[in-house]
């Protein structure tokens, strides 16, 4: 589908520099394509572009990157399995792609090929989309999540079908960073605290457990978090100032990093080399950034 963006359709086994990007300050990749966030506030997506993932307007794969129609203030971008939402200067969200979940937040189930903005939410910060639904988080320190609440990803027993506009989960005050995976959400609250909703098949909530919900579960074992990124099956969180790394759930392809091939309900404390600053979690593995500026996966 291109979603490597340099133009072709054949796999690559070293990267390559994308020449049309500049300037990018924040990258995701869904299933098929991939998007940036410029330091203008511009978007630019490629890959798979037929449900309308790349947001300019049209059906074509991209094999280089194109912009997302309409969109040039951006500040904050979140990359779904095949669809995307930003967060623009006025704290309005939009979404654009694939859309029979209601994933778009509009009230409607339609693929949208350019951005259309999600109802029921203001003054967000920040977005994350996972397989089927979204997730917003206001200035304030709430969450508002729209979409399929399949397996209680929306973190509320009241509302576990679908909602095509932006309802705030209850009991959650004082967030300040959110991501979502694959029928799962969770936030990080201020001092560190980690409480995950929703699907626990191999253990991705990290509570010792595999009872799916929308009750809020604490990964055991995790305190002054940072970062905490979910996708696939298993996530990864990074504490502390050292920049220890943690990681749970599905572990059939080595994306634990425990040196191991077994699931785990709880995080393990995993070594990769060095005090790490970022990390990135994918379907079936995982990478982390160290001080140094080596990546290690």
């Amino acid at each position: 589908y291109g979603q490597l963006g340099y133009g072709g359709n054949q796999s690559l086994y070293f990267p390559r520099v994308l020449k049309d990007l500049k300037s990018v300050v924040e990258l995701g990749a869904g299933s098929n394509h991939t998007c940036a966030l410029l330091a203008g506030g511009s978007v630019r997506c490629w890959g798979r572009g037929d449900v309308g993932a790349l947001g300019n307007g049209g059906k074509k794969h991209g094999y280089v990157s194109v912009a997302v129609k309409g969109l040039s203030d951006a500040v904050s971008v979140g990359v779904g399995r095949d669809f995307n939402c930003a967060v623009r200067k006025t704290g309005s969200v939009v979404c654009w792609g694939s859309g029979p979940h209601y994933q778009m937040g509009d009230g409607s189930k339609s693929n949208r090929y350019t951005p259309v903005t999600v109802k029921g939410v203001v003054h967000a910060v920040a977005v994350a989309a996972g397989y089927n639904h979204a997730c917003a988080l206001r200035q304030d320190g709430y969450v508002f999540c729209w979409g399929t609440g399949t397996y209680g990803s929306f973190g509320n027993a009241n509302l576990t079908g679908v909602s095509s506009a932006a309802k705030m989960v209850p009991g959650l005050a004082g967030v300040q960073a959110i991501d979502a995976g694959d029928y799962r959400t969770c936030i990080v609250r201020k001092g560190g605290q980690v409480f995950c909703f929703g699907y626990n098949v191999n253990g991705t909530l990290g509570n010792g457990n595999t009872k799916s919900g929308p009750d809020h579960v604490a990964p055991k074992g995790l305190s002054d978090v940072r970062q905490i990124d979910t996708r696939g099956y298993h996530s990864c969180a990074r504490t502390g100032s050292k920049g220890t790394v943690w990681c749970w759930g599905r572990g059939s392809e080595g994306q634990l990093g425990d040196g191991g091939k077994k699931s785990s309900l709880v995080p393990k404390k995993i070594y990769a080399g060095g005090r790490l600053v970022s990390l990135a979690v994918g379907d079936y593995h995982s990478c982390a950034v160290t001080t140094a500026g080596n990546v290690r996966c």
